[in-house]
């Protein structure tokens, strides 16, 4: 387990902690994240996911700190995702004279986190190579539905 949190340190956090951009930096996150889920050489990650409850406690502490690392990570991240689409939609709202009031109900950065790991980890249980749902879909598929719907 603590190789599988190596691999989502090496594969998804490191390289996409240099991009700018917070949109992009999002985009990146689901392609890697759904890339090391689907990685056929990765396959811990998947004992990962589901089995850390027989683990001593203090091993399973050390392993779920580390996750709460990765999902403050990916929450501050929903966050300035959701102030960067606001402050454009605002902008957009000013520009044809409407009132930027009527926002929505905004999807907490925290609830929007937990979401994407839950589509993303869930995968391996579904997942056939030799499906219709390739990881070439999946990835724009996914990265729609966390833009069209936590940010929409």
């Amino acid at each position: 387990m603590n190789h599988a949190m190596e691999i989502t340190q090496e594969r998804v956090l490191n390289p996409v902690r240099g991009i700018a951009d917070p949109e992009e930096r999002l985009r990146a996150l689901i392609r890697l994240h759904i890339e090391v889920v689907l990685s056929p050489r990765d396959r811990e990650i998947t004992v990962m996911l589901h089995e850390n409850h027989p683990l001593p406690p203090a091993l399973r502490k050390r392993i779920n700190s580390r996750k709460k690392d990765y999902i403050h990570f990916l929450e501050s991240l929903m966050a300035e995702v959701q102030e960067k689409t606001q402050k454009e939609t605002q902008k957009e709202a000013h520009s044809r004279l409407h009132h930027p009031h009527h926002a929505r109900s905004k999807v907490s950065p925290r609830a929007a986190a937990f979401a994407l790991l839950g589509m993303i980890n869930w995968i391996y249980q579904w997942y056939k190579p030799e499906g219709e749902l390739q990881a070439q879909n999946l990835i724009p598929q996914f990265t729609d539905l966390i833009f069209g719907g936590i940010f929409a």
